[in-house]
């Protein structure tokens, strides 16, 4: 399982929406801070939910944005170990 795909579950079971579209939504977030899903650093990605994400998901109505956004940095931080295998 790669980073897209493992924070897309994370963020689909946070949000209630099915695993691949939480992914592309990871993906394109990631793609609009014009950063490389592949090679994408545990910082940047933590740049990329609190900012990114954050903008992406108000602007398609999620009222509780900004709590998503700081779940998902957390699950960052608790699972920064499995990212650093990962890369």
């Amino acid at each position: 399982m790669n980073i897209v795909q493992f924070f897309g579950h994370v963020l689909s079971e946070k949000i209630g929406q099915k695993a691949i579209a939480c992914s592309g939504i990871i993906r394109l977030s990631i793609k609009d801070s014009n950063k490389d899903p592949e090679t994408i650093t545990a910082n940047e990605l933590k740049e990329v939910f609190e900012n990114s994400l954050l903008e992406r998901l108000q602007r398609i109505g999620f009222d509780n944005a900004n709590e998503v956004s700081n779940y998902m940095t957390s699950q960052l931080m608790k699972n920064h170990a499995i990212f650093v295998m990962n890369a």
